[in-house]
This record gives C-alpha cells, sequence and structure tokens, in this order.
C-alpha cells in the first residue's frame, strides 16, 4: 500500500505545472507590484501629455485664425470684383482722354498694382477716378498680405496636426504596452491558482482513494478470518472521498487580484496618464471644469466610490456618453467621452467601489482626440472643484 501512495505521488508531481517544480510563485504582492509599475510607466507620460495638449491647442487656434482669414478673404474677393469693374471702367476714361496706347494694359492683367503707370498719370485723372484706383491698389493689396498669411496657417496647422498625431501615437504605445504587461501577470497568476487547485483536488482525490482501497483490503481480510465482524460499507468511503475532492476544489479555486479595500479607488482601471489642465481654455470661451485621463479605448471605468447612478448620458454634444455619480458621502462624480456604459447601467442603480461602470473613449466633442475620460469633482453635488490632487493621490 506504502509503494502505492508512493507512486501516485510521484505521478502527481511529474504532472505539475512549474510552480510545482520550484519556479518562482506569482504572489498578490507581485499583482500590486506589477500594477505599481504600470501605474509608474503612465506617470512618466505626463510631459508628453502637456506637449501634446499645447500641441492640440495650437492646432485649435491655427484652425480658427485659418477660418477667420478665410472669410475675410472671400469677403475681400467680392469687393475686388467691384473695385476691379470700377478700375477697368476708369482705365477707359483715361485711354479715351489721353489716347496713350499704355492704358490698353489695364485690360489685360489681373492686379492693377502690376500696371506701369507714366509720369503724367496724375495730371490725366480727376480726384474721384484717383480714389478709385486707389482703392483698388489697396484691396489687392490686402488680399495679398491675406492670402499669405492664410497659406503660413496652414502650413503650421500641418506641422501641428503631424505633431498631434505623433504624440498620440506615443501615449497610447505606451499605455497599452503597460497595460498588456500587467494583464500578463494577472493572467499567469490566474492560471497558476486553477492550477495549483487542480493538483490539490487530484491530491486529495488520490488519497482518499488508496485509503477507501486501504479500508476494502482491511474490511476483506477481517471477513476471512471471522464471520462476526461485518466490513464497513464502501458507499461511505466513496461520499467522504467525493466530498473531500470538491472541498478542496472550492478552498483551492484561483483568485482574481484583489478588490478595492479603499473607500475610494481610481476611476480608470488601467494604465492612465494625465497633467493638470484645471481651467484650462475650452472652445467658446469655457474654461475646463475636470481632468482628462488619457487612456487606451475600452479600458475599464470603474466607481470612485460606492453610491448611486444619477443620470446617464448618451447624446451630449460635449460630454457624448456619460453618467453622473453620487457617492454616499454627498459628493457627486461626471464621467465623460465615455465608449460604453457598463452593460445593464441604469439609473438608480446602487454600484460599490471598484464596480465597472463603462469604458474609457472618445465620444462628444472628443472624437477629434485621444481616447480619454472627462472626469469631475462636485463635493456635496456643488460647483465642480479641483481635483488634480485627488485623483494623483488614487491613480499615482
Amino acid at each position: 500500500m506504502k509503494r502505492l501512495v508512493g507512486t501516485i505521488i510521484v505521478a502527481l508531481l511529474l504532472i505539475a505545472p512549474n510552480v510545482a517544480m520550484g519556479a518562482a510563485e506569482i504572489t498578490p504582492s507581485d499583482l500590486e507590484n506589477a500594477d505599481a509599475e504600470r501605474r509608474a510607466i503612465a506617470r512618466e507620460l505626463s510631459a508628453i501629455v502637456g506637449e501634446y495638449d499645447a500641441a492640440l491647442d495650437e492646432s485649435y487656434q491655427l484652425e480658427t485664425r485659418i477660418r477667420d482669414v478665410a472669410a475675410q478673404l472671400s469677403a475681400q474677393e467680392a469687393a475686388l470684383v467691384g473695385l476691379r469693374a470700377d478700375g477697368k471702367r476708369v482705365a477707359g476714361e483715361i485711354y479715351m482722354t489721353a489716347r496713350n496706347a499704355q492704358f490698353a494694359t489695364l485690360f489685360e492683367v489681373g492686379a492693377f498694382s502690376d500696371v506701369p503707370v507714366a509720369t503724367g498719370y496724375l495730371d490725366l485723372v480727376n480726384e474721384k477716378n484717383d480714389e478709385t484706383m486707389a482703392r483698388l491698389t489697396a484691396a489687392e493689396a490686402s488680399y495679398a498680405d491675406q492670402k499669405a498669411l492664410l497659406d503660413d496657417a496652414l502650413a503650421r496647422q500641418l506641422v501641428a496636426v503631424a505633431e498631434v498625431a505623433a504624440l498620440a501615437d506615443t501615449m497610447m504605445a505606451r499605455l497599452e504596452a503597460a497595460d498588456a504587461e500587467y494583464r500578463g501577470v494577472v493572467a499567469a497568476y490566474e492560471a497558476q491558482e486553477a492550477e495549483k487547485a487542480r493538483i490539490e483536488a487530484a491530491r486529495i482525490a488520490a488519497e482518499q482513494a488508496a485509503a477507501q482501497r486501504a479500508a476494502e483490503a482491511a474490511a476483506a481480510a477481517a471477513a476471512a478470518t471471522t464471520t462476526t465482524t461485518s466490513a464497513p460499507t464502501a458507499s461511505t468511503t466513496t461520499t467522504t472521498v467525493a466530498a473531500a475532492a470538491a472541498a478542496a476544489t472550492t478552498t483551492t479555486t484561483a483568485a482574481p487580484p484583489p478588490a478595492p479595500s479603499a473607500s475610494r479607488v481610481c476611476p480608470v482601471a488601467g494604465a492612465s496618464t494625465w497633467y493638470n489642465d484645471w481651467l484650462a481654455p475650452r472652445s467658446g470661451g469655457r474654461l475646463h471644469q475636470g481632468i482628462d485621463m488619457i487612456a487606451v479605448r475600452g479600458t475599464p471605468l470603474v466607481a470612485i466610490e460606492a453610491g448611486v447612478i444619477l443620470r446617464i448620458g448618451t447624446t451630449s454634444a460635449l460630454g457624448g456618453n456619460t453618467i453622473w455619480l453620487r457617492g454616499n458621502g454627498g459628493d457627486e462624480w461626471y464621467y465623460a467621452h465615455m465608449d460604453t456604459h457598463a452593460a445593464g447601467l441604469f439609473v438608480g442603480q446602487s454600484v460599490a467601489v471598484g464596480q465597472a461602470v463603462g469604458t474609457v473613449g472618445s465620444t462628444g466633442n472628443a472624437s477629434y482626440t485621444v481616447p480619454h475620460l472627462h472626469f469631475e469633482y462636485h463635493p456635496g453635488g456643488g460647483s465642480a472643484a479641483y481635483p488634480h490632487d485627488l485623483i494623483a493621490s488614487l491613480c499615482g
């Protein structure tokens, strides 16, 4: 019997994974360290976030300037049509009065300023015609200046747009790599714990099977020597074996990463980066009332604290997909630009701290920028308050 038990144990060791062979075991502390490393990588990107925001702001300003200059050029073009018609009429009058062939070229050029004017020109036009030609010359010069400004703004915007794209690619690649590495550690931990549970269940089952065989052998031996002793029933032993194996499986099931134990957690459950853009200028004369937390599209968003879902938005021109969460302590939290809401989320629903409420996206007026969570903090449900230090303490 001892030989049989020894054979079973050797077999179990042979089929065990690397962890049973002495490989380094992944612990919950390793998960915490991997998460800390992921956050550290994200923090290193804060400088790039500042550069990205500056480049994006320059692109916005150039876009506004281009739109304004283009509108001015359009108005000047309309005015030039009339002024050029007046210029040709004046030139015709000059030609008929002076009989000077050099003025015929006025009918063949696009700009009056391109025409060589004879020294005696001023003696040939009256004051009214002089003003008309002066207005035409000034309008054409102004148009040329505005056209040069437009060309310069367009060239600078191309540079700014390219810089924005390059910085966005850098941030997204590093955030995605940081998340992938962390997810790899979590997956390895879960696989390790599942394998440990399987091995433990197999060990208990093998030991119980050996015990059952030993009991049966002892019962058979006792029955052979005396007829007055009753052999133990196998059914009781069999039930015990099955129950023990089930108990081993239940108590050693692979554990996921530790659930949040704090009263508040980072609202972005993944690698994210940000910088202090509180009260930064925004379109329409607005000021930024929150903090933008950049993360890979689809990164889970969770309840920063336990509370109730107050509102769910899907059509906001600014925020896109949004939620308002009222914490149990009375503070309110605004999540905007979400890609999706958590399945089944509804107004009035109670959520636990760390419970999934949606994913990071770029809906609303953020469709032209990188995926991010616009996050606002409203103490006591009042006006938005400075959120940077709070986010740094929870997510840093």
